[in-house]
């Protein structure tokens, strides 16, 4: 099941071209998604608080990436994506083009998933 796929942006940020700290998580700790605005999509906070940690395998290249949505997988995939910042970031990192890797059986308290559900 894929996790996450991020939408195509024209901007480094869902809002736009500069970042502005009164739309992210940043700081010393994570902060609630209901203090920040929500994006296009309608979610709140997205930006900032976790790194999202995915399931798509670590390539250095998108030249064989699923065109359908799925995860980009590999025969024993010990690095997974984190994709964005978290609130322990500084603002390039919190860019949606930002992602690295992480190691399947690391760690982090800055590398999370986040969860969407419809009310």
């Amino acid at each position: 099941m894929r996790i996450h796929r991020p939408l195509r942006h024209e901007t480094p940020f869902c809002w736009g071209t500069l970042f502005e700290a009164d739309k992210a998580a940043i700081g010393t700790d994570p902060q609630g998604v209901d203090t920040l605005p929500a994006n296009a999509l309608g979610l709140a906070g997205v930006s900032g608080n976790l790194r999202e940690w995915v399931q798509d395998c670590y390539v250095n290249t998108f030249a064989n990436a699923p065109l359908d949505g799925r995860a980009a997988e590999v025969a024993a995939c010990k690095l997974r994506i984190v994709c964005g910042g978290s609130f322990k970031s500084t603002p390039a990192e919190l860019r949606i083009a930002v992602r690295a890797r992480i190691d399947s059986a690391a760690r982090d308290d800055s590398a999370g998933f986040r969860v969407a559900a419809q009310p």
